[in-house]
Formats: C-alpha cells, sequence, structure tokens
C-alpha cells in the first residue's frame, strides 16, 4: 500500500508523458531511505514498475466510475436523478 502510494505520487510529480519517467521513479526508490531494505520493490525493473502504475491507474479509474459505469454518484452509491 505505502509503495503504490509512492509510485502514484512520484507518477504524479514526474507526469505521465514525461521521457523516461519509469526510469526516475526507479532510481527514486534506490534512493529513498525508506525503501532501504525494501529488496522486493528496489529489485522490480522499470517494466515492472510501468505495469504496476498502469495497474493502478486502471484501478482508480475504474474506483471513481463507480459500478454504475458513471461518476455522478451520490455518497450512497445511487445515480442523481
Amino acid at each position: 500500500e505505502d509503495e503504490d502510494r509512492y509510485l502514484l505520487c512520484r507518477l504524479t510529480g514526474y507526469g505521465l508523458e514525461s521521457d523516461e519517467v519509469f526510469e526516475k521513479i526507479k532510481r527514486d526508490i534506490c534512493e529513498f531511505p525508506v525503501f532501504r531494505f525494501d529488496w522486493f520493490l528496489k529489485s522490480r525493473t522499470q517494466q515492472e514498475i510501468d505495469r504496476r502504475c498502469t495497474t493502478l491507474i486502471a484501478m482508480i479509474s475504474k474506483e471513481s466510475t463507480g459500478a454504475g459505469g458513471t461518476v455522478d454518484d451520490d455518497e450512497y452509491g445511487a445515480p442523481f436523478a
């Protein structure tokens, strides 16, 4: 969860359209002290980071549209009348 949040924050900071964004994120992971002993995250390739970020964006997009496929749902899940 913290790793996913970090990936999304870095992706937002660099921008989706940025050149070599996943290479920059990989470098940041290796330099960030919180992940000093997180060998799983540090061993991920740029392609794996790219796939994870793409998956996270898809999940967020799906969640924001809700089960009904619209963003116009109120807090109880019912569409606006």
